[in-house]
């Protein structure tokens, strides 16, 4: 069947007439696109069906009035029964499922052009809402995380003018929030202040980060996304054992006991990064680093993701990339005419660019030209970020350039930031572990290292942050993208911000 290109898109929230208690409210469980596109004799329909909830959804149907001449002549996907005026939509004979995050496409002709679709209710019966994890409700911790990217991401460019950023918010927090769980006192007010995890009840905080990590390792076939955590600890210390059982048990946290000082220690650590990172971070850390060390808390992610629609290799040519500074440089622009997801508004233009199943993307946001990146990013909050997402829309055989490119972050110290965020307490004299040990501990040095490649099959990224831990005696409409542009990998069935990059100075 022939398929049209579909110029009229909106949605429709649909209220639920049942409760479940892992969801916020009914808006979280579905949202349905209803689409149509008229033509000479008649009309073809499209109707998506999302799920937003973090459930499987079975045993459902959808029913909506047609006007009183409009016959259906045709359907795919899913069954149609067409009583008088009413047709109803049910699964297939299968009793088909719609999975967490995953879109079902419904589409039929009718022989009449029609614009009136209306009551449009979708049901199903609530015992067959499967729940993956019936005590998971990630909204609060998702929120969380992407409040604490773009406020570190703002402390890391501030010192950053005309250079590139790339780092992982969910690598930094991941790793604060494995040592978050042995702090207390004002070194706990400030980290949660900082993480933003002050209305987030701890059990639930831990259950819900399990779940966010198992969900990210499997959002998407045809994506790769890798999060190991470790600890490592000096044999002359001894944490207390809940402090390891619990990043053992719910961030699935490698313990390994060794002489922390030790220049094969460097390469082990050096080591497992790499393998984690697919080795794309290297020489992590050093002996200097780890002189005073008595723990290490590390976290790595590696992402790989094939474009759901690559880029022609044919179609990359050298054009100008224009600085801030008016300086120009030659970069290669990968280029296309494609369907593309735009989105724009007062200082920005924007587009979506998913990756397998459409389940994570990147979103690239370019300043107007009269606005500097910097001045940018200091605007850029997850309200904006969002409103960027909502004002998406489809546009057809729309042009985009976007530059291929390697980028390298790192290895930096992010202590700094942190301190200004308001994570002072912790690496100080006064640093309450107390749930980690009765010695008195800090927080030495906070490392990250991100790097990423674009091109035109994909996107590979990787990224990693150090704790350093040591004893308190110790004190230490067209989207053309020739000029600085924000770039996010993001989950968007959990809408997790995976990495966070600007690109300012591509010189080849």
């Amino acid at each position: 069947m022939r398929k049209f290109i579909l110029s009229l898109v909106f949605i429709f929230l649909i209220t639920s007439i049942f409760s479940l208690g892992a969801i916020a409210d009914d808006s979280d469980l579905y949202e349905i696109t209803f689409d149509n596109y008229n033509y000479n004799n008649g009309s073809t329909v499209n109707v998506l069906i999302k799920n937003t909830s973090l459930d499987e959804i079975s045993n459902w149907n959808l029913s909506f009035n047609l006007e009183n001449d409009t016959q259906v002549l045709d359907y795919w996907c899913c069954n149609l029964i067409q009583n008088n005026n009413i047709v109803t939509i049910a699964p297939v004979d299968w009793n088909y499922t719609i999975q967490p995050g995953s879109t079902l496409n419904i589409g039929f002709t009718t022989n009449t052009p029609s614009d009136i679709f209306s009551d449009i209710i979708l049901s199903f019966d609530s015992n067959n809402l499967n729940s993956n994890n019936s005590n998971s409700n990630i909204k609060s911790l998702s929120e969380a995380n992407s409040k604490f990217a773009f406020e570190m991401f703002k402390q890391i460019n501030s010192g950053e003018s005309g250079n590139n950023v790339f780092y992982s918010p969910l690598s930094v927090s991941t790793a604060l929030t494995m040592m978050y769980q042995g702090a207390d006192g004002q070194t706990k007010t400030e980290m949660s202040d900082v993480l933003n995890y002050n209305n987030i009840d701890m059990d639930i905080l831990n259950n819900d980060y399990q779940f966010l990590l198992s969900t990210l390792e499997n959002v998407d076939e045809f994506v790769t996304l890798n999060i190991g955590n470790s600890i490592w600890i000096d044999d002359s210390f001894k944490p207390k054992p809940n402090f390891i059982d619990i990043n053992n048990n719910y961030f699935d946290a490698e313990v390994l006991n060794i002489d922390l000082q030790s220049i094969q220690t460097v390469d082990l650590i050096n080591g497992w990064i790499s393998n984690e990172t697919n080795g794309l971070i290297n020489n992590m850390v050093n002996e200097s680093n780890l002189s005073d060390a008595i723990m290490c808390l590390i976290n790595a992610i590696y992402f790989q993701g094939d474009w759901t629609s690559p880029f022609n290799s044919d179609d990359t040519s050298e054009r100008s990339f224009i600085k801030d500074n008016n300086t120009q440089t030659t970069i290669d622009m990968m280029m296309k005419y494609d369907d593309i997801e735009f989105s724009k508004g007062e200082d920005y233009s924007a587009v979506k660019l998913p990756y397998g199943e459409e389940k994570v993307s990147m979103y690239c946001v370019l300043p107007t030209k009269e606005t500097s990146i910097d001045t940018f990013i200091q605007t850029l909050t997850m309200d904006k970020f969002t409103e960027i997402k909502d004002n998406l829309t489809l546009k057809s055989h729309f042009y985009l350039g976007l530059p291929k490119f390697k980028m390298e972050y790192g290895t930096k110290s992010i202590k700094k930031q942190l301190r200004d965020m308001g994570m002072s307490s912790a690496f100080s004299l006064i640093a309450d572990f107390s749930g980690i040990s009765d010695n008195s501990i800090l927080v030495s040095d906070v490392l990250h290292k991100a790097v990423i490649e674009v091109d035109e099959e994909g996107t590979k990224a990787a990224a990693t942050t150090v704790v350093i831990v040591d004893p308190t005696s110790v004190d230490k409409d067209n989207f053309y993208a020739n000029r600085p542009f924000v770039f996010l990998i993001v989950d968007d069935t959990t809408d997790t911000i995976l990495f966070m990059g600007k690109a300012a100075d591509l010189s080849k």
